[in-house]
């Protein structure tokens, strides 16, 4: 399992991974959370001091542009609060 953050929040990191992997959520090579619900993909991104919680939105292709996709954020958490019990 890949750990992307600070040696500080490695244990916070390891500790939500499990977690989430617990409760039905993908862990991919990148050591990032996803997981489909009603037709939307959501990912928890960890970063080095913070985690991002994330919907990928699919832009439809037209006549002069391909579809795309894109990750938006939705809310961002600090390791140090997810350390304190929050």
């Amino acid at each position: 399992m890949k750990l992307n953050a600070c040696n500080k929040y490695k244990d916070a990191n390891k500790a939500m991974l499990i977690g989430l992997k617990a409760k039905g959520w993908d862990i991919d090579r990148f050591g990032h959370a996803k997981r489909e619900t009603d037709g939307k993909l959501y990912r928890y991104k960890f970063q080095h001091h913070t985690i991002r919680f994330e919907v990928q939105v699919v832009h439809a292709a037209d006549r002069y542009i391909p579809e795309s996709k894109e990750w938006v954020r939705i809310k961002t958490f600090d390791y140090s609060a997810r350390t304190k019990g929050i």
